[in-house]
């Protein structure tokens, strides 16, 4: 029987099987799309207790409105973080006990009175309260029925019946218009029983809507659980909240970001300061944090809210913006004098001496030059640096947020490729150890191609512990290119 290898330029005429062997590449590593905010917020309307992805403006309207009454926070938080250059949001409404939806239901009045078709808010809180329900025959065919929904003083939408009051059917079908609506985001309709008329004139406020109770530590704690189960599907994560809103929740935010760490996700979070906190707070409350993957935002600043009034928002709050920065920094580049959007005062100016001392006590200080308002200098919370999980100190420069992000960018994407592409895959023999270093390596090669880290940098096979069974063992040595924060000149003046 024929066989061998084939060419295309000559393919064979017998009948058999030929067969060319060729080198099959390992898949290469590349850096995942960044600008992924992941947030806790307190609304009025929008999916409790679970996340929200939202890409767009219109999105975080459609979910959570436009409302910035305290302690609602969700348009706010979202829209800071979208203008700071967040891609994409993971939204977290927290609600405490008591929360309700509202609702109301239609009646058939076709004889004996009876309900017919019940409607629930899609979400718990008060604003669905403001929802009204109404009917009338359809204008152009009155034979149809409409069912119109208005949102306090506007229409958002009207449903119009296929069949015909009477007809068998005709409760059925309007639940199921009411439903299928790809654009309805404020009601989901039952059918109670199928009776043949609702009323032709029908106006019924929805009520018993309820945001519950504040939410408590326990709140928090199981809504944060679910968040850490979801920790790849975010680079960025912010809450605006204090202990004075709620005994020991800065604590707990920390211990559970560290587990989240720990668990090897490579997230960052951004917390700032409380109304009216002094520069002296702000350095032990950064300092006492002392992280590589934590920055603390100072001062408040001063903006208008959507209808115009002057606000002004606390670090815990602006600090959605930093993090919409952070999240979409391109790697090797810093927040040293990045601008801030729709700033229109700080809450307190800092001179030269104690802004030296936040930001060597770990704080990211906020700041004016001329007209422009800016961050100071990129810095995150790790003052002292500790220890990794080899007993081998963390690095110094870990004290910069574009040192961490070029760090943990490269340790996420090699771990992606390992876990997609390597582990569990390749064989732990020289051709495989080979294969993984080679790739690691043209990996590192792009990345100093785009002037994320120098090009002195070194992958091998371990000289101190030997790859063998279901362990591979690599040292790779590679220097992160730093940002230019400080420029020194010297000029020469002649007589």
């Amino acid at each position: 029987m024929p066989g061998g290898p084939w060419t295309p330029a000559a393919p064979p005429t017998r009948p058999g099987l030929y067969i060319n062997f060729i080198s099959d590449a390992l898949a290469a590593i590349t850096v995942g799309v960044r600008g992924r905010v992941a947030m806790i917020v307190r609304a009025s309307w929008g999916p409790a207790n679970q996340v929200q992805v939202i890409d767009s403006f219109a999105e975080l309207i459609n979910y959570f409105t436009a409302n910035e009454t305290a302690p609602v926070n969700a348009y706010y938080a979202g829209r800071q973080a979208f203008i700071g250059g967040a891609r994409e949001l993971r939204m977290y409404r927290i609600m405490g006990a008591g929360n309700a939806k509202a609702t109301i239901t239609l009646t058939d009045t076709a004889g004996t009175p009876a309900q017919a078709i019940r409607f629930d808010a899609k979400n718990q809180g008060v604003y669905g309260n403001t929802f009204l329900i109404q009917t009338r025959p359809n204008p152009g065919d009155v034979t149809k029925t409409d069912i119109l929904l208005t949102v306090g003083a506007t229409l958002q939408a009207v449903w119009t019946s296929s069949t015909s009051r009477g007809a068998v059917g005709h409760m059925k079908d309007l639940v199921s218009i009411v439903n299928q609506d790809s654009a309805n985001y404020w009601v989901t309709a039952t059918l109670v029983s199928e009776g043949n008329s609702i009323p032709a004139t029908a106006s019924l406020q929805m009520a018993s809507g309820s945001d519950g109770s504040a939410p408590v530590m326990q709140d928090y704690v199981n809504l944060l659980s679910i968040i850490a189960l979801e920790a790849d599907e975010w680079d960025v994560f912010t809450v605006d909240i204090k202990n004075a809103n709620l005994s020991g929740i800065e604590a707990t935010l920390l211990t559970w970001f560290k587990d989240v760490r720990l668990d090897g996700y490579r997230s960052a979070m951004v917390l700032g300061s409380d109304l009216n906190e002094s520069s002296t707070t702000a350095e032990a409350t950064a300092s006492g944090i002392n992280n590589e993957a934590v920055q603390y935002v100072y001062p408040g600043v001063q903006q208008t809210d959507s209808q115009g009034n002057l606000i002004m928002s606390r670090g815990a709050a602006f600090a959605a913006q930093v993090a919409g920065i952070r999240s979409s920094l391109p790697l090797g580049q810093g927040m040293t004098y990045y601008p801030i959007q729709e700033v229109i005062s700080l809450e307190t100016k800092s001179k030269g001496s104690t802004i030296d001392l936040l930001i060597n006590n770990g704080v990211t200080v906020l700041g004016k030059a001329g007209l422009n308002y800016h961050i100071v200098k990129g810095v995150t919370c790790m003052v002292v640096p500790g220890y990794a999980a080899d007993g081998n100190p963390l690095p110094q420069g870990f004290k910069k947020v574009s040192i961490v992000n070029t760090c943990d960018a490269i340790a996420a994407a090699i771990e992606l490729a390992a876990r997609t592409n390597y582990i569990g895959k390749v064989p732990n023999d020289t051709d495989g150890q080979n294969a993984i270093v080679g790739v690691v390596r043209d990996f590192l090669r792009v990345m100093a191609g785009q002037r994320a880290i120098r090009n002195n940098y070194t992958v091998a096979l371990s000289q101190t512990r030997v790859s063998e069974g279901e362990r591979l063992y690599l040292d790779i040595s590679m220097t992160v290119v730093d940002t230019i924060d400080v420029i020194l000149v010297t000029v020469k003046v002649g007589s």
